[in-house]
């Protein structure tokens, strides 16, 4: 297979992973752009599933031009589909502004966004890829992911890969895996992750913490890093989970209460 038939075979997939029926309308997006009404012979049932995203990606590779270095790239009424300079694939949900610099690709990869984006990132590792919004700023290496972010509010979904989560303004960050979702809410001051087992909510605001099922082993890395106190624990309890509520405690008295609950050995060092 060459390179060209495997970029296809794999922005098809990715397209096909975020379609939405409904929002993308090839005969207007044809129309919009030569001025003339385009009939597709296609009956109704080839526009579902991965069928329907291959067929997008086609037309969309016809009347979509590939965006030049240092521009901003606006999806108006339609889904928007761009590939960047460093081969990155972008989808743009309706509504969505995404910019990036005329260096992009040179020394740094950084964009930033404001709406509804999917990303199938290239890798480079010695260029992380770096999304910037008003809430957070989201770093990678090489991986898919959604971002969805306005002025109040940023969230990550994650489908393969690592991406570091680093909320504006806020002391702790989290690297985000396959499955795992982090939301920062800027007017709340308020951070929450999830993975399909585990997850946690930190406001600064209430100085609370709320763990579920969280290995501790984390819990003491948010810990250290909220509280900017080096946290120490065995190896073995590490992945003891944690199941708990703080509302405005210190750090002293969490580990507190976490040792006497859990007969562990947590220390500050």
């Amino acid at each position: 297979m060459s390179n060209n038939e495997n970029n296809l075979e794999k922005s098809v997939r990715f397209v096909a992973m975020h379609y939405k029926p409904g929002i993308f309308n090839p005969d207007e997006s044809l129309e919009k752009i030569t001025g003339k009404r385009k009939r597709f012979l296609l009956r109704p049932a080839v526009w579902s599933g991965a069928a329907a995203a291959a067929l997008i990606l086609i037309i969309a590779g016809t009347i979509l031009l590939q965006p030049e270095k240092g521009k901003t790239l606006t999806a108006d009424a339609f889904i928007t589909i761009s590939v960047l300079p460093d081969e990155t694939k972008i989808i743009l949900q309706p509504g969505a502004t995404m910019a990036y610099d005329k260096h992009f690709g040179k020394e740094m990869r950084w964009v930033s966004l404001s709406g509804n984006a999917s990303f199938e990132v290239s890798k480079d590792k010695e260029k992380p890829f770096i999304v910037h919004t008003s809430a957070a700023e989201i770093t990678v290496l090489g991986t898919v992911f959604d971002v969805s972010a306005d002025e109040k509010s940023t969230r990550l979904e994650v489908h393969s890969g690592k991406v570091n989560f680093a909320p504006a303004n806020f002391p702790v960050s989290f690297i985000c895996t396959r499955e795992m979702h982090a939301q920062f809410d800027t007017q709340q001051s308020e951070l929450v992750v999830s993975s399909p087992e585990s997850s946690c909510t930190i406001n600064k605001t209430e100085n609370r913490f709320t763990f579920s099922n969280l290995a501790l082993g984390e819990v003491c890395r948010i810990l250290q890093q909220y509280y900017n106190q080096p946290v120490s624990l065995t190896e073995n309890e590490k992945s003891i989970r944690l199941t708990s509520a703080f509302i405005d405690k210190n750090i002293t008295e969490i580990i507190q209460i976490i040792n006497l609950t859990l007969d562990t050995h947590i220390e500050l060092n």
